[in-house]
């Protein structure tokens, strides 16, 4: 029988690269891949001005192992034009 949940060696985090970035409407998106799942994570755009101490938390918007289903979500969000939006 296979394990579909399947985790790292030794519990170590997974690491993830970003395939892009977009920012629309004062949000910024990134869109990453570990190899496994596909993520795309949302923050609030920070101007010089109002920069704090910290890094801006990211908000995961989706987490997806399908990557038709994760590129169709990335390009919701980048081009929403071409879907009505």
């Amino acid at each position: 029988m296979a394990n579909n949940n399947r985790h790292s060696h030794g519990g170590a985090p997974r690491e993830f690269f970003t395939l892009g970035e977009h920012e629309v409407g004062g949000k910024h998106y990134r869109f990453r891949y570990d190899g496994r799942v596909y993520r795309i994570l949302e923050r609030l755009v920070v101007t010089a001005v109002e920069q704090p101490e910290t890094e801006p938390e990211e908000t995961l918007v989706l987490e997806e192992a399908d990557s038709r289903k994760a590129y169709d979500a990335w390009n919701h969000i980048k081009r929403p034009e071409r879907f009505g939006l």
